[in-house]
This record gives structure tokens, sequence and C-alpha cells, in this order.
């Protein structure tokens, strides 16, 4: 994230960590998720009352990072939520 504010910075890590704790709680690997854990990880994201707005940058930051790992999982073709 080169160039990139500390803010920016910051936010990714947030929305990355959200990803992690919902891989933990469900004993998910990043590299195997199905579509139907691609919705549940939305619903998590809902279900703790983040607004559509960030619940989208989540989905955004998660998409970037795992098609740099793993190009062609669930994630990539995630549906965004409508504002």
């Amino acid at each position: 994230m080169k160039g990139s504010s500390i803010h920016t910075v910051e936010n990714y890590g947030f929305h990355l960590d959200k990803f992690a704790n919902f891989l933990e709680q469900n004993k998910l690997m990043f590299d195997n998720l199905t579509a139907k854990q691609d919705k549940l990880f939305r619903n998590y994201l809902v279900d703790q009352g983040l607004q559509s707005r960030t619940v989208n940058s989540i989905l955004a930051a998660v998409k970037t990072g795992i098609s740099d790992y793993s190009p062609g999982r669930p994630l990539e073709e995630s549906r965004l939520l409508r504002s």
C-alpha cells in the first residue's frame, strides 16, 4: 500500500480483521471459501449492525486481498449491498 495515507492503511487493517474474525469463528480458510460462505460473511457483517457502505468497503478490501492470493474465489464475484 505504498503511497497510501495512514488512515487508508488503518481502515484496510480494520476491514481485514473483520474477515479474519469471521474465518476464525467459523473455522474456515480463505483459500477454499464457497459462494455460500461468501454470503454468510456478508450477513455476518450486516448482523453486526454495520451500514451498507461499511459492508461494501469491507467486501471490496477483502476481495482485493484475496484476488492477489487466490484468483477466481467466490468473494471476487461478491455482490455489494445497495445503499
